[in-house]
């Protein structure tokens, strides 16, 4: 069986692809805003082809 790596991207790496502040994406999570987080321990990852998705439909291509 092979396993397949999938890029994450941190909050903080996310906040700062988008010019943003991580408390920004914190409260768009609350907000039902945004990629889909996933929570691993005390860390919320963001799958990078999530949000290239979101990228695509939101700012019609990558930012």
């Amino acid at each position: 069986m092979q396993v397949t790596e999938v890029p994450f991207l941190t909050r903080g790496e996310l906040a700062a692809r988008w010019g943003m502040s991580p408390r920004t994406l914190e409260n768009w999570a609350t907000q039902g805003k945004g990629p889909v987080g996933r929570r691993f321990g005390l860390r919320v990852m963001y799958r990078l082809c999530d949000v290239m998705e979101y990228e695509r439909r939101v700012f019609g291509g990558a930012a």
